[in-house]
């Protein structure tokens, strides 16, 4: 429904749009005659009174965590807040919902919410520096010792004991590897904090030696760089070369696919292909593999940050873009019956704990796609 209404607007016209959508909504409810209304307001008062959708509305929001998505939201505080008011219509139609359907508590089993232990079918795995592989699960907690160094494990992060950078030995590396339905943490030596996405693997030191500090990533991560002018941090990804001092940005760099490196705060400087590029807060680096030269651009922070804060958020985004992250997400196959549907655009927000079903749903009710599973694969027609 959110692709019909992709235009900005002031605040005081989507609060009277919203309003036009109360009083129809309502008095089509109380079956009360209505004269013409306008047709956006009346494409959205259609698609509300019809299947179901203000029952299916209300109870999806019942499980809604309005905190997190106020704070996604009110990310980026010198960019402006741009809504449809077809997202206001939801906020409020969700309200009338509420209203009609005091009597009828008990929600559709088939779109509950599905837990983590139901998502996850392989385990996050640390090899380290011998070889040895640990699987490694949110519910336990680990302690163990590598290079004499202590290393935690609790509550999806793996912590290693603050050290300094050691210049004496030779670095031992150990690989986090975080499979498809599944996000995790690590706290490095010098307490750098990264945040893997799935299908991701970081490659790091257990204890930092030398005059750089310097880790490999494959997938896509969210670093924020412990200040240390001494020992410049730098993360590699094939060709690709990011150099922080101390700063939060988020790699994407997955294979077969561009690379992407877009600062949040600080400064970093990128090389490829003997190029460099000096990237501002609010900038976002693309690189093509095998291609030299750089794009900048300034994306929207609140859909490259998602995957961090266990959302999936796309704004008019092509069908292609979001089916691409979803295929890699829940470890699925994508096939469409007509390419011309991966150019179509549509708004979704949803968290990741979500079912797969549910996040499908999600973009159906918009009635611009269907959709049918075929085992491991996800079918997309018109």
């Amino acid at each position: 429904m959110l692709t019909k209404f992709n235009k900005v607007m002031r605040w005081n016209d989507i609060e009277q749009k919203a309003d036009e959508i109360v009083l129809h909504v309502t008095g089509e409810a109380l079956d009360e005659n209505i004269s013409a209304i306008d047709p956006e307001v009346g494409h959205i008062v259609r698609e509300l009174l019809e299947n179901n959708s203000l029952e299916k509305e209300y109870c999806r929001r019942q499980r809604y965590d309005y905190h997190k998505a106020f704070k996604c939201i009110s990310h980026g505080h010198l960019r402006k807040i741009r809504w449809s008011i077809g997202a206001v219509a939801c906020v409020v139609c969700a309200t009338i919902g509420a209203f009609f359907m005091l009597v009828e508590s008990d929600c559709d089993e088939n779109i509950k919410k599905s837990t983590r232990e139901d998502q996850v079918k392989r385990q996050v795995i640390l090899q380290m520096g011998n070889g040895q592989k640990v699987e490694l699960n949110d519910a336990d907690t680990i302690l163990f010792q590598e290079m004499g160094r202590g290393i935690k494990v609790e509550d999806g992060k793996v912590t290693y004991e603050n050290q300094l950078a050691d210049s004496c030995r030779q670095a031992v590396y150990n690989i986090l590897s975080v499979p498809s339905c599944a996000e995790y943490q690590v706290v490095l030596a010098d307490g750098t904090k990264v945040w893997l996405n799935s299908n991701s693997e970081l490659k790091y030191p257990v204890v930092f030696s030398g005059e750089i500090r310097e880790v490999f990533i494959r997938g896509e991560a969210f670093f924020e760089v412990a200040k240390d002018s001494l020992h410049p941090f730098i993360v590699k990804s094939g060709d690709l070369e990011v150099k922080v001092l101390g700063t939060c940005f988020n790699i994407r760099a997955y294979q077969g696919s561009s690379m992407y490196t877009t600062l949040v705060s600080g400064r970093v400087e990128i090389s490829h292909h003997k190029h460099n590029l000096i990237l501002k807060p609010g900038q976002q680096c693309k690189v093509e593999d095998g291609i030299s030269g750089m794009m900048v651009s300034e994306p929207d922070l609140d859909m490259v940050l998602a995957w961090k804060n266990g959302e999936f958020i796309f704004k008019n985004a092509p069908l292609s873009a979001i089916m691409d992250e979803i295929q890699r997400y829940y470890g699925i196959e994508v096939e469409y019956v007509q390419e011309n549907l991966k150019d179509r655009k549509f708004y979704l927000y949803i968290e990741r704990s979500k079912r797969l079903e549910e996040v499908l749903q999600k973009i159906t009710w918009t009635d611009q796609v269907g959709y049918r599973m075929e085992g491991g694969k996800v079918i997309i027609y018109d």
